[in-house]
């Protein structure tokens, strides 16, 4: 009793254990915390997971319905579950309406690339010798500025041999150092063709397309030294080969780069007195200054290769090929380049196809079609199954209301009636149905080039668009398989003006000379395929507010330091604070009307040294090979074709999509950044998960936005599930690492965040680190976040933050 009485007057510790139980090699306390730490949920189980989930379908409807009325607890608890959206009917048109009218009669130059052959300046040149609007600037003062056009075809490795020289007109001008063999014209036959491609491809030990600094003061003293022997205005070289090849002792030797941002303007006459000496006087220099300079100079890169120019226009989106317009826009091209000294030129044609529903038709006078299109109309628009129709007693519909369609001589469809669209219809929004689009890709071998032989399928890649996994937009490394009959048209017609044949020669003997070794003269490189909307919501040519990445620049930005950095990171916390970037879009799809037609940008490679010289000029070039490429569009064989694989959404219900599926994460971002901002604001150092979950979020509402899965980090968005509902269901999910309660607490499990195959805690926010505050800031903040993560203190402490 005594004993009974005694322990219970003794305080209680936790714990505690009589001592005959004590283990003579008991495990010390310490190890059960760290058993405990160490015990993760792997990436493997919270995958296994993810897949054991059922996914369930949702209703756009629905998710109209919550973003319109605010449901924001219901929207943040879908991301818990599985789901893939379901289009309702209500949102779309059927693609077999009688009354929705179609077109693809808007079309578009967006980018243009002449690679001249010859040394000197051709790229620059103009066909009319007295046009006092000629103006090139020669600007030296950018010598690191990389070659970024896609879709060029150079014919040789741009790696080291760039340089930008300045503009021309609306087009950016450079200087390349090509392989001798680029300059050559004699290579339509086969083997010598391909023998000289590969020469020219020869790659120069370069990481990057900007020439070295020692090559680029070559340049500089090339170009010096030649200017001032035609008497250019001041210019003047004092030592053509100095030894030391550097920027700063250029400035010293010559004054055609300067310490300020020298610009030189130059007339026609003085550019085609410098094109006129690189051509003919470009081996005495180089012959001089090997003998003169000392061991720099030595340097093959003057002997092997030899001086060409490129200028290149993009961007412009200037309307081209207009109706009535023919003669004016072919007088232009003729005007401003003469194609004499051009290799090849590349161009981005993009059309507009539009749908609108039809308020009525109005049915077009026979007499009025005749009088445009002449008697002879026919039933079909192929010329083995077609008959003549007579349009008085020829029925203008079909049984299922449509028009019964009738064609030209040459196969292209004749309009009946004219549609009558209401003042207060626009286009319908389009994009297209990724599951079938690679029947638009696929290769009628018989129209194969031989190179093309083992690829059925043109290469192309789906971008799914709003969270809706099986439609948005594409790019392809060649262009639909229904152009290529109308292509190989154009292309028999060159051939056909090249050997001076008449429209009735043995086609057969021209296929064969097209198809079997010959490479086309106009060939189709790359196509890409999106809705115009995108346009309208893009604060910079390439990326709009959503793709940025501004709150995770401005959550990180509370870590750095530095009046630079601080500077950087408040503006970032600033644009944040006016509007977050969701928000901008909504701004800017709400206000206004705009364009929804469907765009497809086909880029094609012109192979002018093929061209017999009288058709080297801009007006051969327009009416025969550019205004064709557009027409295409006008046979049915094409438009109907594709039309098979687009989703017509009601009239402005696109642009809006991605804000309805996109509700739950934005409304999660949205909290987060409630939580936080007045940390930003005064540059308090926030939580890193909360970085990084802010980075995996964003990461994943541009994927939304865009369908790249290069933005997707696959080490932590894969255990956050965001990437894998992404990929196999169209909505993101998220996984129980993140933890969001009906009453709006947020809660991060740092005990299980995903690490690296070196144990380092996974990012998402690397590369805005890098690309914002520099690549030694993003070490240190992976640093400072690693060892965060290996803290015991830190691993057994569960952030939890409630949000009232």
């Amino acid at each position: 009793m005594a004993d009974t009485q005694q322990a219970q007057s003794e305080p209680y510790q936790v714990g505690d254990i009589p001592e005959e139980l004590h283990a003579e090699d008991g495990i010390r306390q310490e190890e059960v915390q760290e058993r405990l730490v160490n015990t993760r949920q792997t990436e493997q189980s919270y995958m296994e997971a993810f897949h054991r989930m059922t996914s369930e379908r949702v209703k756009l409807s629905t998710l109209r319905r919550e973003y319109e009325r605010g449901h924001i607890q219901t929207a943040m608890q879908r991301l818990r579950r599985r789901a893939h959206v379901e289009v309702d009917e209500e949102f779309l048109h059927d693609k077999g309406d009688a009354d929705l009218a179609w077109g693809a009669t808007e079309h578009y130059l967006d980018y243009c690339l002449l690679v001249s052959g010859k040394k000197g300046l051709h790229a620059i040149l103009p066909t009319s010798t007295r046009d006092p609007s000629y103006s090139f600037t020669l600007d030296l003062e950018h010598s690191k500025k990389l070659w970024k056009a896609r879709h060029a075809d150079l014919g040789f490795d741009p790696a080291g041999r760039m340089l930008f020289i300045g503009t021309y007109h609306q087009e950016d001008v450079w200087l390349a150092m090509v392989p001798r063999s680029f300059t050559q014209e004699d290579v339509l036959d086969d083997e010598e063709r391909i023998h000289d491609e590969e020469a020219n491809m020869a790659r120069l030990e370069a990481p990057r397309t900007a020439m070295t600094e020692g090559h680029f003061c070559m340049m500089v003293s090339l170009l010096a030294t030649m200017l001032s022997q035609t008497g250019y205005r001041d210019i003047y070289i004092r030592d053509q080969t100095p030894e030391e090849l550097t920027i700063t002792n250029m400035k010293r030797v010559t004054n055609l780069i300067g310490e300020f941002n020298v610009k030189h303007e130059m007339t026609y006459i003085q550019v085609k007195k410098l094109n006129d000496l690189l051509e003919t006087g470009y081996d005495g220099y180089v012959e001089a200054v090997r003998e003169e300079g000392g061991e720099s100079w030595q340097d093959s890169f003057l002997t092997d290769n030899v001086p060409i120019t490129l200028s290149v226009r993009y961007g412009q989106n200037q309307n081209v090929c207009q109706r009535g317009s023919k003669e004016e826009e072919a007088t232009h091209w003729q005007r401003i380049h003469s194609y004499g000294g051009i290799r090849t030129m590349s161009i981005a044609l993009a059309t507009h196809i539009k749908c609108v529903p039809v308020e009525h038709w109005e049915e077009i006078s026979v007499d009025d079609i005749t009088r445009v299109h002449g008697e002879q109309i026919y039933d079909s628009a192929l010329r083995t199954e077609r008959e003549r129709v007579d349009l008085e007693t020829y029925p203008l519909l079909n049984e299922r209301g449509g028009e019964k369609q009738v064609y030209d001589e040459a196969g292209f469809r004749i309009p009946r009636r004219e549609a009558i669209i209401g003042h207060d219809v626009t286009t319908t929004g389009m994009l297209f149905g990724l599951r079938n689009i690679h029947e638009l890709f696929h290769r009628d071998p018989e129209n194969m080039m031989v190179e093309e032989a083992d690829m059925p399928v043109t290469p192309h890649y789906i971008y799914p668009i709003g969270c809706l996994k099986q439609t948005g937009q594409f790019q392809a490394h060649g262009l639909f398989s229904c152009f290529s009959t109308q292509l190989d048209k154009i292309n028999r017609a060159l051939i056909r003006n090249d050997a001076g044949e008449e429209e009735d020669d043995d086609e057969d003997e021209i296929a064969s000379a097209l198809f079997q070794g010959h490479r086309a003269s106009v060939r189709g490189i790359a196509s890409q395929g999106y809705n115009v909307y995108v346009h309208r919501v893009r604060s910079q040519a390439r990326f709009h507010d959503v793709q940025r990445g501004m709150m995770t620049a401005a959550s990180t930005g509370t870590h750095m330091q530095g009046a630079t950095h601080s500077f950087k990171a408040k503006r970032f916390y600033e644009e944040c604070k006016d509007a977050l970037p969701f928000e901008r879009y909504h701004e800017k799809i709400a206000q206004g009307t705009y364009d929804q037609a469907l765009r497809v940008e086909n880029v094609y490679s012109i192979d002018v040294f093929r061209l017999k010289d009288r058709y080297r000029n801009g007006r051969h070039i327009f009416e025969h090979i550019i205004w064709p490429l557009t027409r295409m569009w006008a046979h049915p064989n094409v438009l109907e074709q594709v039309k098979e694989h687009v989703v017509i959404f009601k009239q402005d219900v696109l642009p809006s999509i991605v804000e309805w599926t996109t509700f739950g994460l934005c409304s999660l971002l949205k909290k987060i950044w409630t939580l936080f901002s007045d940390d930003m604001e005064q540059r308090v150092p926030i939580s890193q998960y909360f970085i990084e979950l802010i980075g995996a979020l964003e990461r994943t509402l541009n994927y939304a936005h865009t369908g790249n899965a290069k933005v997707l980090t696959k080490g932590l968005m894969n255990p956050l599930w965001l990437s894998q509902g992404l990929l196999y269901d169209g909505l993101p999910s998220l996984s129980p690492l993140v933890k969001t309660g009906t009453l709006g607490d947020i809660r991060i499990e740092e005990v299980d965040w995903p690490l690296t195959s070196k144990s380092c805690p996974q990012m998402a926010s690397r590369r805005s680190i890098v690309y914002n505050y520099g690549q030694e800031l993003c070490q240190v903040s992976s640093l400072v976040f690693r060892n965060h993560a290996h803290a015991p203190q830190a691993q057994m402490r569960i952030c939890l933050t409630t949000i009232f």
